[in-house]
């Protein structure tokens, strides 16, 4: 379902069925997990109705719970500045690419980590992921740049003439997502 316009630009489809929340750098507060999570939720539901499943770190959140009560949070007390060890960040990252079905993945925030992915992107690990980047839409800023950037490059080297779109925009667990009057950036992910 990737959309190739003939100029040797690659632009991710649009939104299947699932929204993927993953945190490949540091984790948001707890305030700001609940407040971004449920705006995402209630923009989704807005915009989509049912048909769109949230995933966080490819955890189905279910439609019936409050997303306020459940356990989701993905702060991992004994990485406290990250969102988890470098190879548990890849790992998530990993599996929500290799998913058939296509889908939005957004970075929750961006902080510090992942740069540090750097030396586990091996040739290996990124011949399994780059046929898989085309099939979902990309979104994130801050850290996640290193991120764009690396997808892009090892697009290019494996696809020569391709060059993947992915989506500098705005990230659910930041302010600036869900405070009042900020709608148009969440049309961004979309």
């Amino acid at each position: 379902a990737v959309m190739d316009t003939g100029d040797g630009l690659v632009f991710p489809p649009p939104l299947g069925k699932e929204v993927n929340l993953i945190f490949p750098s540091s984790p948001p507060s707890k305030r700001s997990f609940y407040n971004g999570l449920s705006v995402l939720a209630d923009e989704v539901k807005d915009r989509f109705g049912d048909s769109v499943d949230i995933f966080v770190d490819n955890k189905l959140v279910n439609k019936d719970d409050d997303v306020c009560n459940a356990d989701f949070y993905p702060l991992q007390t004994e990485h406290s500045f990250l969102a988890g060890s470098d190879e548990q960040r890849l790992q998530t990252l990993l599996q929500a690419f290799s998913k058939e079905s296509t889908s939005v993945i957004v970075c929750g925030r961006g902080g510090y980590g992942a740069i540090r992915l750097f030396p586990l992107l091996t040739e290996g690990v990124l011949d399994k992921l780059v046929p898989c980047l085309g099939r979902h839409r990309f979104v994130g800023f801050s850290d996640a740049t290193f991120l764009h950037n690396m997808f892009r490059i090892a697009y290019a080297e494996r696809y020569p003439g391709s060059h993947l779109v992915t989506i500098h925009g705005p990230m659910p667990m930041l302010d600036s997502f869900w405070l009042p009057g900020r709608d148009e950036n969440r049309m961004q992910m979309f």
